[in-house]
């Protein structure tokens, strides 16, 4: 569990983060929870021909009758942003991939 917090133009928000359930390899299962809404965030590993396919489902629910209504609203703008969110995952994870498994090797055969 963490509290997230943001700088949104001057004014600080926080978001609580719960992982709720990992099963290595294959997904990892989260909440977000703040005033305005509560959300539900799936994330699937998918293993195709040596490569990890990364797809997300999300559920977001609002807390008022004021926040469901904009929620309702704002569909299209949730999936643009998570669109973006997987963008810059998979620049994040090519920029930064390095082949532990050879370098594990490395160290075994110096220590023979």
């Amino acid at each position: 569990v963490s509290l997230v917090y943001f700088n949104n133009d001057g004014q600080q928000m926080s978001i609580r983060e719960t992982i709720t359930d990992i099963v290595p390899e294959k997904s990892i299962s989260m909440t977000f929870e703040d005033d305005f809404m509560n959300m539900d965030y799936i994330i699937y590993l998918i293993s195709i021909d040596g490569k990890t396919k990364i797809k997300s489902s999300t559920t977001a629910v609002g807390n008022s009758t004021i926040s469901k209504s904009i929620m309702a609203l704002m569909g299209g703008s949730i999936k643009a942003q998570e669109e973006a969110n997987l963008v810059n995952l998979k620049k994040a994870i090519e920029q930064n991939t390095k082949d532990y498994f050879h370098a594990g090797e490395e160290i075994i055969k110096n220590e023979e």
